[in-house]
């Protein structure tokens, strides 16, 4: 069965992953940060600006943004100079061209003036932190092994001091799966708009959660967000599960985030060598890769074959998926989670808890928003 067949296809947004280099050595992390890959190499600007090119050249909508996210390893160590000159090429190229430029980083590099170039450009940040210092030094160490906490903190600080407000990725891993209302208080106590909760996979299951204590935490986090923090400070995944539930009600298509989505591809990854994938997600997957910029225009990628071929992995899904009760909203889950080379039963990783989750919100919501009863006049 076709789940879909790509026709209206189109990039969302563009990850730069700028330097493959990182300052921190998160024993977790999909990119794998210490093979011999992980070189302090700096995407030639360049090639920065073909892609600019590409995207620009890809849209047939000139009303659209165009989102740049970034990237790394840890974008910051390329330099606010090296940032000037990709804000000036968009601008260049651009013309009257809207772009939105988001950076993600670990925030340990962010000092005042990193700080003030933010807020001037308008940078939407999002930080990696996985929560208060006991739990984010747990995976989240430097290169020597010591804690990156108040490294982070202070780029926070700084980030703050400068007025710029910012969202955190945090990472749920089989040591804080409990911590839910604590990380929500942390979070909300420093400031956090929004909060993205990422089940922690690894290709080799060494660091990747218990599908159960993802079911806890996210079950835990949403009565707790509802009770304490609704309309104060938003959930990603779990927002996103009631805007398809309220969508689906009303029988309207509305816009998700990649892990709802009904099509992978949409958030295109660059490495810094100029190789194309469909997510960033699938970078680590060298038979994912779909060309490279050098030779590949950015408009041209769904005719390639590669392309094509992820087209059929996205499709490749376990006849289970397709009878589930939750299938509307899950779109079948996540493409880099359920890759037929690591997993025979071709199903998200986690789609047990997924559809636990999924379900406690339907079965939540006439709690949280209740439905009020016209008043009859007399």
């Amino acid at each position: 069965m076709i789940i879909n067949d790509y026709s209206s296809w189109c990039i969302n947004s563009v990850v730069v992953k700028v330097v493959a280099h990182c300052n921190l050595r998160c024993d977790y992390c999909y990119r794998n940060i210490n093979s011999d890959e992980h070189r302090p190499n700096i995407m030639p600007l360049e090639m920065f600006e073909k892609i600019i090119s590409d995207y620009i050249e890809s849209t047939d909508n000139p009303q659209k943004p165009l989102v740049v996210v970034w990237h790394g390893g840890e974008p910051l160590i390329a330099g606010v100079d090296y940032f000037q000159n990709v804000l000036e090429m968009q601008r260049r190229l651009g013309k009257n061209r809207k772009f939105i430029n988001v950076v993600q980083t670990n925030a340990t590099l962010v000092n005042k003036v990193w700080a003030k170039f933010i807020k001037e450009n308008n940078i939407v940040v999002g930080v990696s932190i996985d929560g208060p210092k006991k739990f984010n030094d747990i995976h989240r160490k430097n290169r020597v092994g010591n804690s990156t906490f108040e490294m982070s903190e202070r780029g926070l600080e700084n980030l703050k001091e400068a007025g710029n407000s910012f969202s955190v990725i945090c990472v749920v891993s089989n040591e804080n799966y409990d911590k839910a209302k604590l990380f929500l208080d942390f979070f909300a106590s420093i400031g956090v708009l929004t909060v993205s909760f990422i089940p922690c996979f690894d290709y080799n299951l060494k660091h990747t959660l218990d599908n159960k204590k993802y079911e806890i935490f996210m079950k835990t986090a949403f009565d707790y967000w509802m009770s304490k923090y609704k309309g104060s400070i938003k959930i990603r995944f779990l927002e996103d599960i009631m805007r398809k539930i309220v969508c689906l009600a009303k029988n309207q298509k509305c816009y998700t985030g990649c892990e709802l989505s009904d099509m992978c591809g949409r958030n295109i990854a660059v490495l810094d060598n100029g190789d194309i994938y469909a997510c960033a997600c699938l970078t680590p997957v060298k038979h994912m890769k779909l060309g490279n910029v050098k030779t590949l225009s950015l408009k041209e990628i769904p005719k390639t074959t590669s392309f094509k071929k992820m087209v059929e992995q996205y499709n490749d899904i376990n006849k289970k998926c397709l009878t589930c009760d939750v299938k509307s909203i899950c779109s079948t889950g996540c493409l880099n989670r359920r890759l037929s080379c690591y997993s025979s039963e071709k199903i998200d990783y986690f789609c047990e808890a997924r559809r636990k989750i999924i379900n406690h919100v339907k079965n939540s919501l006439p709690k949280y928003f209740p439905i009020k009863e016209p008043v009859n006049k007399v």
